[in-house]
C-alpha cells in the first residue's frame, strides 16, 4: 500500500506474550482495533494474533509453545 509507506511510525511490529488470549482481550478493551484474533500460526505451533493502534500501526502478539522440561 502506498499510503502506508508515507504514514509515520513503526507500520508493523511483533511482540512475543505468554498468554496471548489475555493480552488480546486486554488491548482491546483498552481500545485497539480487532484485526485477527488469536489464532492458530502457519507453524501449527504458536498462537499469532493482530490488533491496530491509534496510529494504524498493526502490532502483532505471538504465543510459541512451551519449551519441554526435558
Amino acid at each position: 500500500q502506498i499510503g502506508s509507506t508515507r504514514r509515520q511510525g513503526w507500520f508493523q511490529f511483533a511482540l512475543a506474550v505468554p498468554d496471548i488470549a489475555q493480552t488480546f482481550a486486554a488491548v482491546t478493551a483498552a481500545g485497539a482495533q480487532p484485526t485477527l484474533p488469536p489464532t492458530t500460526a502457519p507453524d501449527g505451533a504458536s498462537l499469532v494474533a493482530f490488533v491496530r493502534d491509534p496510529d494504524g500501526n498493526l502490532i502483532e502478539f505471538l504465543q510459541r509453545p512451551a519449551e519441554s522440561a526435558g
